[in-house]
């Protein structure tokens, strides 16, 4: 399990352990308008509602972030700061009743960020709270997705040698069942 520095642990950490953002998640209320756009992609059930999130096949649902800030922090409105490529941006997650904001989960500049800031008080999300998640809560995250990353690649682990020994067994049967008719 790849530990990083404790309390220097940024967002492009973050990714680089294989958390992934911008995913597609849609509320269950709304009918996708092309259902096209959404083939070859994994969908996946919020816990708290009926709204989905598509992501691509070769991500699992434990390395979506947005997961781990909506069951660690609930609720709110959220941001994290950070450089790349002398580029100063954001990450935005908006949770409300346990829903990702479909329009969030997503990097943006500073002024996306200001715009919606200003008008969150006029919105269906004034009551939520604007926090910036610093490296203390990234820390956090980290470490609850490699406990579950861990727990996951081990639990696969057995599936597959249970499933290595059932195919054993059985083909031993086989044999052994071929052998007698043989014999007779």
């Amino acid at each position: 399990m790849p530990q990083l520095i404790m309390n220097k642990t940024t967002f492009l950490d973050l990714l680089d352990q294989g958390l992934r953002i911008q995913n597609i998640w849609i509320s269950a209320d709304k009918t996708v308008e092309s259902p096209y756009n959404l083939k070859g992609l994994k969908k996946i059930k919020c816990k708290r509602s009926n709204n989905l999130c598509y992501l691509p096949k070769n991500i699992n649902h434990y390395q979506v972030l947005a997961i781990y800030i909506n069951e660690i922090y609930g609720d709110g409105f959220y941001y994290i700061k950070f450089t790349k490529d002398e580029d100063e941006l954001y990450y935005l997650l908006i949770i409300k009743d346990g829903d990702v904001s479909c329009e969030t989960d997503c990097v943006i500049n500073k002024e996306m960020l200001e715009h919606f800031i200003i008008h969150k008080d006029y919105s269906e999300y004034k009551d939520l709270e604007i926090k910036e998640l610093d490296n203390h809560n990234l820390n956090v995250i980290l470490d609850e997705y490699c406990t579950v990353k861990a727990y996951t690649l081990k639990k696969n682990k057995r599936l597959s040698l249970s499933l290595l020994t059932l195919f054993l067994i059985s083909s031993f049967s086989v044999i052994f069942f071929i052998g007698s008719i043989v014999n007779i």
